[in-house]
């Protein structure tokens, strides 16, 4: 991030306040604190936290059943972390704004994004972020009724047959009409 000038700290303040609230599960207030930091943000320039910001934003948003500007904040999170080089904010924009694609029925895209986030989270270590995006992608693939290909090494013998996917399961458990 930026140097945590007195408008830098008042940015992280505001935003901390808008996760804070979301966490309350008080949307109105989370989108106050988060709209105050995305203005302090854009205000200084501070490309780095402005995408900090809108990624909580849009998270917020989504969970507030608000996808369309959801997608608007995480799709310019996604953009300002690629152009200023924060994998982190790239990992986590690509994974949530996988969760508003496929929320909006588009799996193809979700699962781009999804594996995104996974080889970002892979190559930093993040063990739980590799597991929550390797469910995202089996999700993603089941519903567009392939099976994933896997993305960690397999801790079983390879050759139990792959897992079938969602539907094809389902049918296999009800009788034949």
């Amino acid at each position: 991030m930026g140097p945590a000038g007195p408008v830098g700290l008042r940015t992280d303040a505001m935003r901390m306040r808008g996760y804070c609230a979301d966490a309350l599960k008080d949307a109105a207030a989370a989108a106050r604190h988060y709209t105050w930091a995305l203005q302090l943000a854009t205000e200084s320039g501070d490309k780095t936290r402005e995408a900090q910001v809108r990624l909580g934003l849009g998270a917020s948003l989504f969970k507030a059943g608000e996808a369309g500007t959801a997608k608007a904040h995480l799709e310019a999170a996604l953009a300002l972390g690629r152009a200023v080089g924060d994998e982190a904010a790239v990992a986590a924009a690509s994974g949530n704004l996988g969760k508003v694609l496929m929320a909006g029925g588009e799996s193809a895209a979700a699962g781009e994004r999804f594996r995104e986030a996974f080889a970002l989270r892979e190559k930093h270590k993040d063990a739980r972020g590799c597991a929550v995006q390797s469910i995202n992608v089996g999700s993603a693939a089941a519903l567009e009724e392939k099976v994933a290909p896997p993305l960690c090494a397999p801790r079983y013998p390879s050759q139990l047959p792959a897992p079938p996917t969602l539907r094809r399961l389902l049918r296999s458990l009800l009788p034949e009409p």
